[in-house]
């Protein structure tokens, strides 16, 4: 009976020892694989932080050759602007003298005689006459210049243009045998924030106009901003007593005016012309002007 209990051990014991060592092995199996695949995924995870970086890094480079590109465009804008040429005319076409009164009646007396006769042709060809954009000109220079004489020149050039135009469009109005209101007239009466949209964008594009000595250009602000034929309506509602025509003409031409002007200053300061620092105050300006002139045409919008 030992010797068969001997024998059994003697058996089961080497086979025993095989069984564990192949559990041992398969253990030592199983923790390779883990440590490869813990390997594995730290060496993603690092990979996936290195293009990470990279990305940002790019993205950084990326941002600084931007930033360089608009330095350069931002310095280069005004680069071919002759600022003394551009100031010389402006002083020239703002100043009051016999040829802005001149042109001024001519056109004037053109756009009255366009209202009545109710020829766009004719009311057209007044639009290129006038002289007004000048002093208006001048106006929007003066605002992103922070200079009130060149204001004050503008101004006084502006109000007796504006005067002469009243006062001959009323005297011929009275004068003429014809007292019907014709659709020349009534297209000047009824202005909204429209008109005033136009006139700032048209004011952008006659301050590029200046710098660039674009001379066809002045002639389409001359076109779609009309500043001669509402006062030649606004004369024509004075010297009829008729106040709704004379007050809507009269904000169509303050429209026009104000959003020509400040289309103008914003492309001056654009090209350089403008005056370092008081930002605040032109801003402060600009909105108490847009304010003057949208309040009371914002009523209009549905007329």
């Amino acid at each position: 009976m030992n010797v068969l209990l001997l024998a059994g051990v003697a058996t089961l014991l080497p086979l025993a020892l095989l069984w564990g060592l192949r559990r041992v092995a398969r253990h030592i199996q199983r923790r390779a694989a883990g440590d490869g695949c813990d390997h594995d995924a730290a060496a993603a995870v690092r990979l996936a932080s290195l293009v990470s970086l990279e990305a940002a890094a790019s993205g950084r480079r990326d941002m600084m050759r931007a930033h360089e590109a608009w330095q350069r465009f931002w310095r280069e804008r005004d680069r071919n602007v002759d600022v003394a040429t551009v100031m010389r005319r402006v002083s020239i076409d703002g100043a009051l003298s016999a040829r802005f009164v001149f042109l001024t009646l001519v056109s004037c007396g053109v756009a009255t005689l366009g209202l009545l006769l109710d020829s766009t042709p004719v009311v057209i060809g007044a639009m290129l006459m006038a002289p007004l954009l000048g002093p208006i000109t001048q106006l929007g220079v003066a605002l992103a210049r922070a200079d009130m004489p060149m204001a004050a020149r503008g101004a006084a050039t502006l109000l007796v243009g504006t005067g002469c135009a009243l006062a001959l469009s009323a005297l011929l109005a009275g004068l003429a045998p014809a007292e019907a209101v014709t659709r020349e007239i009534l297209a000047r009466t009824q202005p909204n924030l429209l008109d005033l949209t136009v006139a700032l964008l048209s004011g952008l594009a006659g301050g590029y106009a200046l710098v660039r000595a674009e001379a066809s250009v002045f002639a389409g602000v001359a076109i779609a901003t009309a500043l001669m034929p509402p006062l030649a309506a606004c004369g024509w509602g004075v010297a009829h007593a008729d106040i709704a025509i004379a007050s809507g003409a009269a904000l169509l031409f303050l429209g026009n005016a104000v959003g020509i002007a400040i289309g103008i200053a914003v492309t001056s300061t654009w090209y350089g012309l403008h005056a370092p620092g008081r930002m605040r105050a032109r801003l402060l300006v600009v909105t108490a002007l847009l304010a003057s002139v949208s309040v009371p045409l914002s009523t209009r919008i549905g007329a």
